[in-house]
């Protein structure tokens, strides 16, 4: 859907007449889109220059890698390693340096660490919760965490993510920023307070 207009109401959509597949494959192309399924292509050395293709000779300004716990474990065998901290910290450090010589932006999603910590009601999280490596808090330039507490039966709440940033290098701000509302008529996402009444430490 384009800024500002209406969302597509899912539930009227027929058939889709070829010319307007066409049209819409074609203007999902001209955006500068791509998507790079990652599984299947284990080396890091292989990652990391599909990543710099798109980075040099595509142009794209960022990258979101998706997630960097199962691009570990995929390289497990290939790399000839059994320790996903050291293939983590090797990755981190490579895709650092590509940020540094190109300039493109990368976002890295990260998986939490099995704990005590009930995630899935909202649990706080903070840096020593990502798994796998410490360079995943320390490489990175802004760390942030998405809470949201799944079981909470105020619809309202069980709907809104809470956004922490838990590290931030440029200026050293931190903490709750913001919260994103999921609106299942829409399937949008809309910003909100997330000041809860039943959760004071957001106040």
């Amino acid at each position: 859907v384009k800024m500002g207009q209406n969302p597509m109401d899912l539930t009227e959509v027929g058939e889709i007449h070829e010319s307007e597949y066409e049209a819409a494959k074609k203007w999902l192309g001209d955006t500068g889109f791509y998507v790079c399924n990652h599984e299947g292509h284990n080396a890091m050395a292989n990652l990391l220059a599909r990543m710099e293709f798109m980075a040099t000779t595509l142009g794209v300004k960022v990258i979101v890698l998706d997630h960097i716990t199962a691009a570990a474990t995929a390289m497990m065998a290939d790399e000839d390693a059994n320790n996903e901290r050291i293939l983590i910290d090797g990755l981190m450090k490579s895709i650092r340096s590509l940020c540094v010589r190109t300039g493109v932006h990368i976002d890295i999603i990260s998986q939490l660490r099995k704990s005590d910590k009930a995630y899935e009601e909202g649990s706080r999280i903070t840096l020593q919760d990502l798994r796998g490596s410490g360079s995943l808090s320390s490489v990175p330039n802004t760390v942030i965490g998405l809470e949201r507490d799944r079981q909470n039966a105020n619809d309202k709440e069980a709907n809104t993510t809470i956004v922490r940033v838990l590290k931030n290098r440029l200026t050293g701000r931190a903490g709750v920023a913001s919260g994103l509302y999921y609106d299942r008529d829409t399937s949008r996402l809309e910003e909100v307070d997330p000041n809860f009444d039943s959760t004071p430490e957001f106040a």
